[in-house]
């Protein structure tokens, strides 16, 4: 069958690496389910597989131009670092950062894997924390398809947060300048702080900071945990 990976020339490009040593995390991925394309679990989900390891190539992607942007306005005063023309740039990353994060949820979700991994909840629980964002700000927006729960204040705090209007917040790394001062010396600020999203869920009390920077390490990795633990099957 076309799909079965033995029809198709795919090989590990580090042949001679431990698992444990390749990065991105997306090529770890990749080599993992090449040295295991004769299991079953290869044979029965060969597409599922590759469609999960794409969606982590794709969060790298998003991540890595997110980065990108912060490290180009980082030279910038502040106040035109966080103007509405580079707020755009950070939001589109954003949104589709999210949108695949989302993915990779329905693929955790999906009965190819659940059946497999009973567990897969505990596997992927900070992907399970941010993924409902997704629904209400960038699968689509709750102010142009509402649902019962979002109601009008809801739609237009939703519509809001990513928008090139919408708030940017700061968080101090760890271990790193504390807030007021690094308003007092704004030239630390890229370095010494994240810059994140407030998201909002079903209702003004269900928030959460959302920073692309802090959290991609997280879900990248229960990601490859994930497939890692699908792989190891027989």
């Amino acid at each position: 069958m076309v799909y079965n990976p033995e029809h198709w020339n795919v090989k590990d490009p580090y042949p001679d690496q431990p698992l444990e040593d390749i990065n991105p995390i997306s090529d770890r991925a990749w080599s993992a389910l090449i040295r295991s394309k004769y299991k079953d679990v290869v044979k029965d989900g060969f597409m599922n597989l590759v469609g999960a390891i794409d969606i982590m190539h794709g969060l790298e992607y998003h991540y890595n131009h997110f980065c990108a942007i912060v490290n180009a306005i980082a030279n910038l005063p502040l106040l035109d670092a966080m103007s509405e023309h580079n707020k755009r740039f950070l939001i589109h990353e954003t949104v589709a950062y999210l949108n695949r994060l989302g993915q990779f949820y329905y693929f955790s979700s999906s009965s190819f894997t659940k059946d497999r991994v009973t567990n897969w909840q505990e596997i992927v629980p900070t992907i399970i924390k941010y993924v409902r964002f997704r629904h209400k700000h960038s699968a689509h927006r709750s102010i142009d398809k509402p649902m019962m729960e979002d109601n009008p204040h809801l739609q237009k705090v939703h519509a809001w947060a990513l928008s090139s209007i919408g708030g940017l917040l700061l968080a101090p790394k760890p271990g790193r300048t504390s807030l007021p001062d690094l308003i007092n010396n704004p030239e630390k600020i890229w370095n010494e702080s994240y810059i994140c999203f407030q998201l909002m869920g079903d209702d003004v009390n269900d928030t959460i900071n959302l920073s692309i920077e802090r959290e991609h390490p997280v879900f990248i990795g229960e990601a490859y945990d994930l497939i890692f633990k699908l792989l190891s099957l027989g």
